[in-house]
């Protein structure tokens, strides 16, 4: 039993076995009766083209199609030579018909009495066949359809840098109902962002490119696919959004701080069964992005440079390690952390910059030996602390890596005692609308330097630390 298509071609309703096993010569069979059973609503006159086939070989043709079939009755099927059945074997035939366009409802073919007219291949005798009443699953007829939604494999929110292609934007998922689709249409809507910020949208199947879409005015782009897709009926199919970004600055359509948003919003398509073209709607759902002229990655030092198993009495508390995206510079203007001990106190607690690995040249721009900001003295435990830089913002030039050491005075410690240092992010996003200063609500600020190098409190182009790789959220 299953669910078909009106209008399907050529579509096996059942398949009838003819058994020699037991009989003691091969038996010649030319015509085969062929039970139709109107289960609810479909007219017999929707069938026509019916055919037996022995595999591949149609064993009916020309005159002997069977074009139309009454209920509750026998169709018999001449066939066009006779069939020869090896004695000791069971043959298989497939039925084959033609469904209308109009037809609805269900129905299913089978076996219920009815004359074959077979013989012995040795003897010539006429050889009387038992019909054993039996029946084809239920075949439902309906219209075939396909749903369109943002799969569960898109990616999560995440911050890229303007002027990138190839970003994941989002994952679609499609599912066919009651036949196969060929997809040949699918269209976009920008549900968070702007035209200006999308030059376009590349359409891949795995890692085929089968159409490009252009967000050229408003938030609508529909692309008619160069490859059509086959969508398997009863099957999840995936496509996967892929955006080129405009850049900013100068001359520049994109806009920092920009969430993106683009979503799957119509579809169209030919059932192969059918030949039937379908449009459908789609449900939204992607997360989007934010995007910035650059951004940062972070990364907890690991390794030879990492903080060891030396214990604390060094005043090491964390190392960490921050890297500009290869668009451009990144400005870093505050960082919060917070300290949980047991059983030892940390004060005189101080952030130093370096540009080398090794930890060794301080970067320039900064306090004494690349120091950051001031020492807090006295640290606020159950609360974050931020050190945000004195004068001027951290600027981790583009595609470069700068390390970062957190330290202070420990005293107390004995058997048993720790601390525990952690780099706080954000668990909200930001929009680009205010300066750093040390009182800002941001656990991390940091700048993409939309137009130029920012200050700290002089440009209002600074957001946090939402989704940035490598901070917890």
């Amino acid at each position: 039993s299953q669910s078909i298509v009106a209008g399907v071609q050529g579509f096996t309703f059942a398949n009838i076995q003819l058994d020699a096993s037991q009989s003691g010569e091969d038996v010649r069979i030319s015509s085969v009766p062929v039970y139709y059973a109107d289960v609810s609503g479909t007219p017999a006159s929707s069938f026509s083209g019916c055919q037996l086939w022995d595999g591949v070989t149609p064993l009916n043709t020309g005159g002997r199609v069977i074009n139309s079939v009454t209920t509750g009755t026998n169709s018999t099927h001449t066939l066009d030579n006779s069939l020869t059945i090896p004695k000791g074997t069971v043959k298989t035939l497939a039925v084959k018909c033609n469904l209308g366009t109009g037809a609805s409802g269900s129905a299913r073919f089978g076996v219920n009495g009815g004359t074959y007219s077979a013989t012995g291949a040795t003897s010539g005798n006429s050889v009387s066949g038992t019909a054993n009443t039996s029946y084809s699953g239920t075949m439902t007829i309906g219209t075939g359809s396909y749903a369109v939604s943002v799969d569960s494999s898109s990616p999560s929110f995440m911050v890229v840098a303007a002027g990138s292609t190839g970003v994941n934007a989002g994952v679609v998922k499609f599912r066919a109902s009651n036949e196969d689709v060929s997809l040949t249409k699918l269209g976009l809507i920008l549900t968070s962002g702007d035209n200006g910020d999308v030059l376009s949208v590349d359409i891949y199947d795995g890692a085929t490119k089968v159409g490009t879409a252009y967000l050229t005015s408003g938030t609508y782009a529909t692309s008619t696919l160069t490859t059509a897709v086959t969508l398997p009926k009863d099957t999840d199919k995936t496509l996967t959004l892929k955006a080129n970004l405009a850049g900013i600055g100068s001359s520049e359509s994109g806009t920092a701080g920009r969430v993106v948003k683009i979503d799957p919003n119509s579809a169209e398509g030919t059932g192969l069964a059918s030949g039937t073209t379908i449009q459908v709607g789609a449900t939204a759902g992607v997360a989007g992005f934010g995007m910035y002229k650059s951004f940062p990655t972070l990364a907890l030092e690991s390794g030879s440079q990492a903080l060891g198993t030396t214990g604390m009495a060094d005043g090491r508390l964390i190392r960490f390690k921050i890297t500009a995206d290869a668009k451009g510079p990144v400005g870093i203007g505050s960082l919060g952390f917070s300290i949980s001990t047991t059983s030892v106190s940390v004060t005189n607690v101080a952030l130093y910059g370096y540009t080398n690995s090794t930890y060794s040249s301080a970067i320039s721009g900064q306090g004494t030996s690349g120091q950051i900001g001031s020492t807090i003295a006295t640290w606020t435990y159950g609360a974050e602390n931020k050190i945000v830089p004195t004068t001027n913002a951290v600027q981790v030039p583009a595609g470069q890596t700068y390390y970062f050491e957190l330290r202070g005075s420990v005293s107390g410690a004995t058997t048993g005692s720790s601390v525990v240092t952690t780099l706080n992010g954000d668990s909200t996003a930001q929009a680009i609308t205010q300066a750093v200063t040390a009182t800002t609500t941001h656990s991390f600020a940091w700048s993409g330097n939309s137009t130029s190098t920012s200050n700290l409190t002089g440009d209002a182009d600074w957001t946090n630390g939402y989704s940035i790789e490598g901070l917890p959220s």
